[in-house]
């Protein structure tokens, strides 16, 4: 039976390629989770499965309801979910609960003579499924009577590499999707129980990025490559000689391609809110001046116009200005709560010139209203408050 090694077998895929790209993914996260308390009320009302896909309207994802139900239970409660072969089976139950399928929540059975034969007749045996494969990614090269235990072993082995945190849970991820869809544990759905464990192991690793971007459209927008580097880092893994550094090259690429849309989505978001708080305002002051009016129709001639008489003051109509650029970075600082850096302000606000953050910092340090804290490239700022511990 194949064995697994998630203590080492990592550091083989950590090349420079792989560690640039990594670096690349940390950037965006660390950048958009300081963005996020701006809006995080407004992208909290967004629900991937539950919205059209903005950037491609006609993109109609083929997947049952029993899958967008699974989906957001992992959303929300992925941290008492485990990665154990039972809760696994679950969600193979529940996704073919209203088949009326008998093989929801059980293992595959032999899919034909050949999937039993002796390991002697492994090679013919991986050619014939294949061919039978539609997607051409894998061929069961672990038999029926075999994939229970294999599945246990995997889960085992990954879950403690996990709890060691010894490498990045980035390589850890792919790495287990292609041992789960090499194992092939069900007949049916192994596929989409692999895109919802994507999807489970990222919430459990902090990067909900599955929340806001729908993972699936953008492996669909590459599918062919998808499966052709799947298959790539499939061969001879029946020996455990396979390598996983092309699957997981795509996967990192696919995670900072999704990083990058929800990017858009943040700068979006913030721009409408923006957009709704001007027309508000708008509004309030057009409904203002109404009143004003109103209230000057409705005062009699002999007030106004009586001589020695007390003059009726028009109450002053409430100006609504639109935010100016350091009243902008201020919000942002208020908004954080924590240090903040020049790099994080421009981020933000990319319609911000440098010359004016730098300028709007000064003024704001010397004002007393926040405090500069280091030096150099690790210069930062927060709020000047009594109470704050940072200071």
């Amino acid at each position: 039976m194949r064995v697994f090694d998630y203590l080492n077998a990592p550091c083989r895929l950590l090349t420079p390629e792989m560690v640039q790209m990594l670096s690349r993914i940390h950037e965006y996260h660390g950048r958009q989770e300081l963005m996020l308390k701006s809006c995080e009320q407004e992208l909290l009302k967004i629900h991937v499965k539950k919205r059209p896909e903005e950037e491609d309207p006609e993109y109609e994802p083929v997947r049952p309801a029993e899958y967008d139900d699974l989906y957001e239970m992992i959303s929300t409660n992925y941290q008492i979910i485990h990665l154990y072969p039972k809760d696994i089976l679950q969600f193979h139950r529940k996704l073919y609960a209203s088949s009326g399928r008998s093989f929801g929540g059980h293992y595959r059975e032999a899919f034909n003579k050949e999937d039993e034969r002796v390991s002697s007749d492994a090679s013919r045996s991986i050619d014939i499924e294949r061919k039978k494969s539609r997607k051409k990614n894998t061929g069961y090269v672990v038999r029926a009577a075999q994939v229970e235990d294999c599945l246990e072993s995997l889960c085992e082995e990954f879950n403690m590499a996990w709890e060691d945190d010894r490498h990045e849970k980035l390589l850890l991820i792919p790495m287990f999707i292609i041992d789960f869809i090499n194992i092939h544990p069900f007949d049916n759905g192994n596929e989409k129980i692999s895109r919802l464990l994507i999807h489970l192991m990222l919430c459990k690793a902090g990067y909900p990025l599955g929340n806001y971007i729908d993972l699936d459209q953008l492996i669909d927008k590459s599918v062919m490559t998808y499966y052709n580097v799947m298959e790539a880092s499939s061969e001879n893994w029946n020996e455990g000689n396979n390598d996983y550094t092309m699957f997981t090259a795509f996967f990192l690429s696919l995670i900072s391609r999704g990083y990058s849309r929800f990017e858009h989505l943040i700068h979006k978001t913030i721009e409408n809110r923006h957009a709704l708080e001007m027309k508000e305002a708008e509004r309030q002051k057009e409904q203002e001046q109404s009143e004003t009016i109103l209230q000057k129709q409705s005062i009699p001639e002999d007030i106004n116009n009586t001589e020695g008489g007390a003059v009726f003051e028009v109450p002053a109509v409430k100006k609504v200005r639109k935010l100016s650029k350091p009243d902008k970075i201020r919000q942002l600082i208020d908004a954080a709560g924590e240090k903040i850096t020049k790099k994080d302000i421009m981020a933000t606000f990319p319609d911000i010139s440098k010359v004016t953050v730098e300028r709007t910092l000064t003024d704001l340090v010397k004002s007393g209203y926040i405090i500069k804290v280091g030096g150099g490239p690790s210069t930062a700022y927060i709020k000047a408050e009594a109470d704050n511990p940072e200071i």
